[in-house]
């Protein structure tokens, strides 16, 4: 005859938490530094902007150019790829480490690609954008770099002007989110640990993702 009764968790050992956070750290450094491909390949899709050189400075080459829109919308499409593909390699690699506490290393080193992303793909040209605004003759056609601009707000105060850059730099971090959230949904883990549980199962004879041990009796297939 078996008894069933609510699992005891283990101890955990007290270096594990340090192995944890240094794990969430990795995770997050890892991530950012993933910024780097992110900007790479927006400066790839999405179209430079024309501009026209004219008296006084440069000017659309059309009443309502496409290229401010495509540019923020490539950085949206890609940023949310990368989100949730970061997602998945988090949770396939680090799959020992799953848990809120990844989640939020995921997250903050989405925010900081984002960010990277944005730095990389605007730097890139900035040096022959410069030179050909100053000596190019007037009429002429010059592609100004990336930008993220369809969506930014200028705010000025006093002397001073801020731009304030629109949301698409936290996609990343949105899609790294919703990736993991769907990840973790499906597990069929609790402790979204395969080998926390089954650890737990070998020790105390149970099904710890039924929330069950076994105490006495036969083995049970």
């Amino acid at each position: 005859m078996s008894y069933f009764a609510p699992p005891a968790p283990p101890p955990a050992p007290p270096s594990s938490r340090g192995q944890e956070l240094l794990s969430a750290f990795v995770v997050a450094v890892a991530v950012a530094v993933g910024g780097v491909v992110l900007g790479l390949a927006w400066y790839v899709a999405a179209p430079p902007l024309p501009l026209k050189k004219v008296e006084g400075g440069l000017a659309f080459t059309g009443p309502q150019p496409e290229e401010l829109v495509a540019q923020d919308g490539w950085f949206a499409i890609l940023g949310l790829v990368f989100g949730v593909l970061a997602a998945v390699a988090a949770w396939t690699l680090v799959r020992r480490w799953r848990g809120p506490i990844q989640l939020f290393a995921l997250l903050l080193g989405a925010v900081g690609a984002g960010f990277l992303a944005w730095q990389v793909g605007t730097e890139i040209g900035q040096n022959e954008y410069r030179e050909a605004v100053a000596s190019a003759p007037i009429g002429t056609v010059i592609e100004r770099p990336l930008e993220l601009s369809a969506s930014s707000t200028k705010t000025c105060m006093a002397r001073r002007c801020v731009t304030t850059r629109g949301g698409d730099i936290l996609v990343p971090a949105l899609g790294s989110v919703i990736g993991y959230a769907v990840l973790a949904g499906w597990s069929r883990w609790p402790s979204l640990r395969r080998q926390e549980e089954e650890e737990g199962l070998v020790e105390g004879g149970g099904w710890p993702e039924l929330g069950q041990t076994r105490r006495d009796g036969p083995d049970l297939p």
